[in-house]
């Protein structure tokens, strides 16, 4: 599915089900929201982003504890965990998703090499984190990391918000 089908299909299965987002990205630098954004009927179930591209910003803006990030790194499960909750509760939004990563050149190690990504997905009761590593120029990266996380949030949508089945009823 394209970049633009799967956020139609996004947008419109958040509306279906009454659910808004709020989205924290670092190494996307805000292509989800924009991916969002640029459906129809998005201000009715976006409630805003942050692109928290650095160390002050996500322990500012974000609230991410210090030692998190000391201990974990900023690419690391416990850090984009702590990202998708606080966006969530900053935006008063009913999920918060949360996005970070090394999309490249220099950055990765070889535990965590150039196109590393954690993502979190959030809704107060449930958690969802999954890592994935991708291949590519560093737009090429951006750009998976970004359909990847749209394709979670699908995942966790139908997971834990499955919409009502109506059962036909006939007379006898």
């Amino acid at each position: 599915m394209s970049h633009k089908d799967l956020a139609k299909s996004i947008t419109q299965s958040l509306r279906d089900r009454g659910k808004t987002i709020a989205i924290a990205e670092t190494s996307t630098g805000g292509m989800i929201a924009d991916m969002i954004t640029n459906q129809p009927g998005a201000s009715a179930m976006f409630m805003g982003s942050i692109v928290a591209y650095s160390y002050p910003s996500l322990e500012d803006i974000l609230k991410i504890d210090p030692k998190t990030i000391e201990t974990h790194g900023a690419v690391s499960e416990a850090t984009v965990i702590e990202m998708a909750q606080s966006v969530r509760l900053l935006f008063k939004s009913n999920i918060g998703i949360a996005l970070c990563g090394i999309t490249g050149p220099s950055g990765g190690t070889a535990q965590k090499p150039v196109g590393t990504t954690w993502l979190a997905i959030s809704d107060g009761k449930n958690t969802r984190a999954a890592t994935a590593c991708f291949e590519g120029d560093r737009l090429a990266i951006k750009a998976q990391m970004a359909h990847h996380t749209l394709q979670n949030l699908q995942v966790f949508l139908q997971s834990f918000y499955p919409l009502d089945e109506k059962l036909e009823t006939t007379s006898p």
